[in-house]
């Protein structure tokens, strides 16, 4: 068996053990809270031996930072942008954008296991390096988006920090009121805002 670097790994690239494990982790989370997960729990549900999660992720902080990477997947990430960049900079690109970003939005199950941690990663200094790595990668992500050069690249990276977490916070609202929350029309809202700004920051 080979161990695999979770910083750099898809769920394509998992060996199906450690997949496993992320999937019962993720699943435990979403439906009996942080206090369920255990090693014991994970690989009992998992139906996995227990080193396993020693191995491949290096404890349980290991495996719940991989929960939280998969929370959007990257190669649905890396989709994301080649779709955006098929556009030129503008109004048609950001719609790409933020359509992609409502389907992630959408994943209610994956939001909900990433609600359960978000308390617990500012006291594990592992889980939150972890997270911060994840988040720069997705500010990476959304700058590529917006598809924009010769603009200020401190505004872009705050432009793309503020569109993560309007993604984060209007999947935290359609997870409390699922059927009454509209992430289509948030999400139309969103890109009409993201468009203005950005050509506010081409015209500068």
């Amino acid at each position: 068996m080979e161990r695999v670097d979770l910083q750099d790994a898809s769920r394509a690239d998992l060996p199906k053990v450690a997949e496993n494990l992320r999937e019962a982790a993720k699943r435990l989370l979403a439906t009996r809270g942080f206090n369920a997960v255990t090693i014991e729990a994970v690989a009992r549900e998992a139906s996995e031996y227990r080193a396993s999660i020693a191995y491949y992720f290096g404890g349980k902080s290991g495996l719940l930072a991989a929960v939280a990477d998969d929370i959007c997947p990257r190669e649905a990430c890396l989709e994301a942008v080649a779709a955006c960049e098929q556009h030129p900079p503008g109004p048609v690109r950001v719609r790409a954008q933020m359509a992609a970003l409502q389907a992630m939005a959408q994943d209610r199950e994956a939001f909900r296991a990433f609600f359960e941690l978000f308390p617990h990663i500012l006291r594990d200094e592992e889980l939150r390096q972890n997270l911060v790595a994840l988040y720069d990668w997705y500010r990476e992500l959304d700058m590529r988006m917006f598809g924009l050069d010769g603009v200020d690249p401190d505004d872009l990276k705050y432009s793309a920090a503020i569109v993560l977490a309007a993604v984060d916070g209007l999947a935290f609202q359609a997870c409390l009121d699922p059927d009454n929350f509209d992430l289509e029309k948030a999400f139309a809202v969103l890109g009409r805002v993201v468009t203005s700004y950005l050509r506010e920051l081409q015209d500068d």
